[in-house]
């Protein structure tokens, strides 16, 4: 082959290699092996749809798998006019950081996750929109007679409940009885992004919560006080593990490639001449 008709080909495939997309494709997540921890949640449809049916303390649907690195995206709604509290999601979360003890959990002594949680309306101590908050306890506690109590933590964003901040758009506004929300959520060690439709409502780094690096730890689904949840078509997808040592400006996964074609060219040239 001629260095004319070889020019042609080394760029095609430095090109097509250039253009490789740096995730998996995003796939079906079939949610009835999720983890349900509280409330009433209920599968359908083979398990592309899942609703919470009670009206409940704080409740997780969650994974049950490390989801750091991925990117979630899928839709929910609010089957129901009756009452006005928290629908949600949370990252990096283990089973049993929430614990309720008459399920059997074995609560965890190291609890650290993160909550996006959304409020219809403004109530006592608890205001309406959008925020993402740091938890460091369990929001279940214990009376002096046994019962098991909600702690007013995770209703006033306090104590073992750390508000970090209100979303963008969305951080005074609630959410609308029977409106669909298409949702996409990034969590990687470096940032937790939520897109609700076209808006970007949240961005978070790990600096803003205190840590160095977001940590692995599950996706789930979160409600409080609220019935009629419902969350459908989830999707997942794989985002590249970059080491945090690496330039924050990855180099394009062809460019090697380009490279050796490049010395390719330069060895034909001299031979030609």
């Amino acid at each position: 082959m001629t260095y004319a008709r070889l020019r042609p080909c080394l760029v095609a495939i430095g090109l097509a290699t250039c253009a490789a997309p740096l995730s998996a494709a995003p796939v079906n997540f079939n949610m009835s092996d999720w983890v349900a921890e509280g409330g009433n949640w209920t599968v359908h449809d083979a398990g592309n749809t899942v609703r919470q049916t009670s009206n409940s303390p704080p409740t997780v649907y969650h994974s049950g798998q490390n989801d750091l690195f991925s990117r979630y995206s899928g839709s929910f709604r609010v089957n129901t006019d009756d009452d006005d509290d928290f629908i949600g999601f949370v990252i990096g979360y283990t089973a049993g950081d929430i614990y309720y003890p008459n399920e059997g959990l074995q609560a965890n002594s190291d609890i650290d996750y993160l909550l996006i949680d959304w409020k219809q309306d403004n109530q006592t101590n608890a205001t309406l929109g959008m925020a993402i908050s740091r938890v460091t306890g369990d929001i279940y506690e214990i009376g002096n007679s046994g019962q098991i109590t909600v702690q007013a933590d995770a209703w006033k964003h306090d104590g073992v409940v750390e508000e970090i901040k209100r979303a963008d758009t969305l951080g005074n506004m609630g959410w609308v009885d029977y409106q669909t929300y298409g949702f996409t959520l990034e969590y990687l060690p470096s940032v937790v992004r939520l897109h609700i439709g076209d808006i970007a409502a949240l961005e978070v780094t790990p600096g803003e919560v205190g840590l160095t690096s977001f940590q692995a730890g599950s996706f789930g689904l979160y409600g409080f006080s609220q019935t009629g949840l419902e969350v459908s078509n989830v999707r997942y997808e794989s985002l590249p593990q970059v080491s945090a040592a690496v330039s924050t400006v990855p180099l394009p996964a062809g460019l090697p490639l380009v490279i050796a074609g490049m010395g390719a060219l330069a060895i034909l040239r001299r031979r030609r001449a």
